[in-house]
């Protein structure tokens, strides 16, 4: 180490930043899927923010001429159909690629078939003048930094990261409550990592105009460093869940037997049948249902019991088979099968359970609508009808009962 040389400096963490985020990119590499298509898009993360790292910060040099190189390439245009590619494969692993999706890397395609002619065409002078025009850049002042060419990447990445966020946020709201938290976990990662990528430069970039500062290493690396900390976030979740998997049958098999459990336990505060005739249905459909219908039956108990589906007024059988990954007429004929026997039955038998819980535990001074409304209800009069059939007594009439027989203190 140099006399003077500090022993720790921002432009060293962002060193480290790289080197982490190439091991995440080799380790993720290995396997192929959707895994090999996180490795690929960090790996041009990493790389694109050490080759715009160091000729922004001034460190570059006309011996480097892998990233004259590789600026002459533009990679950016290939993070945002990566992007795309990875959080449609983890939230839509069926989905096959299509003749049209290749116009997402025509960008890409077209600029490095351009540099690849301007090269053949010009031979070594390209990489010199590629050279000198980097160093240029070093020694201009930020407000000349912002060409076209600087920010149609940056707009076009922009755009993609918008478009990725949409479908991860769909994703969310179809599966929260933690249903598939190693999925939502990669996917809100990445997005996250890619955000603030993004964000932190252009704060950083405005920050230093408006105060005039003088472009350094250190403020480019602490542009940085979000990037830098999301490289070791991403660590963490290797750690926890391995590489990402995309929502398959294994995934909805861990969700089966957790939910199992659940189903054991006692969750229901008052089935719809009698002990006796339930037993029976269970047993009989033990007898003729496959493994698939009782674990796909077992996971649509757990989503109402654990997940608490029916709290919602507005569900729909539509979004019931997109939570259980199948299709509506396919739950229709799951739904034939349970003890319900139909959506409408189903809902409405978790909702009473709910209100008769509610009533039994809630002050008596509560009004039994509001309940209702709290337990998935939406009218007055749906409630009403439907509470008397399971219960063959008006909500009202049922408190009584249940106040009449409840010892005072």
């Amino acid at each position: 180490m140099l006399v003077g040389e500090p022993l720790f400096s921002f432009s060293q963490l962002v060193g480290l930043g790289c080197l982490q985020g190439i091991i995440i990119a080799g380790y993720l590499f290995v396997k192929p899927g959707v895994s090999r298509i996180l490795a690929i898009y960090l790996a041009l993360l990493t790389i694109n923010m050490g080759v715009s790292f160091y000729i922004d910060s001034g460190l570059f040099d006309s011996s480097m001429h892998f990233i004259s190189i590789w600026r002459s390439v533009n990679s950016y245009l290939l993070l945002g159909p990566l992007l795309i590619i990875f959080v449609l494969q983890m939230i839509e692993p069926k989905r096959k690629w299509r003749l049209t999706d290749n116009l997402h890397l025509l960008p890409f395609l077209i600029t490095a078939l351009w540099s690849l002619i301007d090269v053949l065409n010009n031979g070594l002078p390209f990489f010199q003048l590629a050279c000198e025009q980097l160093q240029q850049v070093t020694k201009q002042p930020l407000t000349e930094r912002f060409s076209l060419l600087y920010l149609l990447p940056a707009a076009h990445f922009i755009g993609y990261l918008l478009v990725a966020s949409g479908y991860a946020l769909r994703f969310f709201f179809h599966h929260k409550r933690g249903a598939v938290l190693p999925q939502l976990s990669w996917i809100i990662s990445v997005l996250t990592l890619s955000h603030l990528m993004m964000l932190s430069i252009f704060v950083a970039l405005i920050f230093s105009i408006i105060n005039d500062l003088t472009p350094s290493a250190n403020s480019f690396a602490i542009a940085n460093f979000s990037t830098v900390i999301a490289f070791f976030a991403l660590t963490y979740l290797l750690l926890r869940f391995d590489r990402p998997a995309p929502l398959n049958l294994t995934t909805q098999q861990k969700r089966m037997n957790e939910a199992s459990q659940l189903v054991n336990e006692k969750l229901l505060v008052e089935p719809v049948k009698s002990t006796e005739r339930k037993a029976n249905a269970v047993a009989i459909q033990s007898a003729v249902l496959s493994e698939t219908q009782q674990q796909q039956l077992t996971t649509l108990d757990a989503l109402m019991i654990k997940e608490k589906y029916y709290l919602n007024s507005q569900l729909t059988q539509l979004q019931l088979a997109q939570a259980l990954a199948l299709t509506r007429h396919q739950l229709s004929e799951l739904l034939s099968q349970h003890q319900t026997g139909s959506f409408y039955e189903l809902v409405n038998h978790y909702r009473i359970a709910a209100v008769v819980e509610a009533i039994k535990t809630r002050p008596a001074t509560d009004n039994i609508i509001n309940i209702a409304y709290d337990c998935g209800f939406s009218s007055k009069s749906s409630f009403n009808q439907v509470f008397k059939k399971y219960k063959q007594q008006t909500p009202s009439q049922y408190r009584k009962a249940i106040l009449l027989a409840t010892p005072s203190l």
